[in-house]
């Protein structure tokens, strides 16, 4: 009977693998990691929260403070094979960074939002794109919501046989990743509009940190462009993405 010991086991078989197939991402994210701890240290002054800018910002600097936290906590959940789990957090994190960029845009519909009338992030999304980036939002809420999602995780069919339940983790590229494509689009626009959100932020004062922003940056954008190369067909899952992501 498949128990306790052998399910940890299997956790510690999965990060070995993906340590090895994808070393690029593995070696980085602690770097990631350190960065995000950097982001709401060096943030810098913001404004007064009894103004109206400053009463978002001082919202947008406890989500920053909680990124490291939550990047972490994917990092060990991808790492050992537990992408449904990871994929809930991601879709957490991209809920995040429509809230920050909507406010950011909107401010004086922040306190609204919080004490009176919330605005729906559906409206949120159509208001930074009017085409497919809510349609990408309900991708991910299938996880969150379970759904058909729980069932193709775990189960896999051969040709001529019926799906079998897979007991246990392991490293599956398909499943690995999705988590990582929506995450590092979403680390992506975190990483742009910081300078947006904290104007007075002092990462640039600091050359190690600057490096390793850009090179994260630099790693997120190739590895957009490597995905769009090998599967053509996501185009438009990182076109969608653009819109939220980038900023004129």
């Amino acid at each position: 009977m498949f128990n306790y010991e052998m399910q940890v086991q299997s956790e510690v078989k999965a990060e070995e693998e993906i340590s090895i197939k994808l070393n690029g991402y593995y070696g980085i994210f602690p770097e990631i990691i350190d960065l995000s701890f950097a982001l709401y240290e060096y943030k810098g002054e913001i404004e007064n929260v009894d103004t109206v800018y400053g009463g978002f910002q001082s919202r947008a600097t406890i989500d920053y403070s909680h990124m490291p936290y939550t990047l972490n906590s994917i990092f060990k959940l991808t790492n050992s094979g537990y992408y449904f789990e990871a994929q809930i957090l991601v879709r957490q994190l991209f809920e995040t960074l429509v809230q920050l960029r909507y406010f950011h845009e909107n401010p004086e519909k922040f306190e609204s939002h919080i004490t009176d009338k919330p605005i729906s992030l559906k409206k949120m999304i159509n208001s930074i794109d009017s085409g497919t980036l809510y349609e990408n939002y309900r991708v991910q809420s299938m996880y969150a919501h379970g759904f058909a999602t729980k069932y193709i995780q775990r189960h896999f069919k051969e040709e001529g046989k019926d799906p079998i339940l897979a007991v246990g983790n392991f490293y599956h590229e398909d499943n690995c990743t999705i988590v990582l494509n929506h995450l590092f689009d979403i680390l992506l626009g975190m990483l742009n509009l910081y300078d947006k959100l904290f104007y007075n932020n002092i990462i640039e004062g600091n050359k190690a940190l600057a490096d390793i922003r850009k090179k994260i940056i630099n790693f997120c954008v190739e590895g957009r462009k490597s995905h769009v190369k090998k599967f053509p067909s996501s185009k438009r899952f990182h076109k969608d993405m653009g819109s939220l992501i980038f900023f004129d």
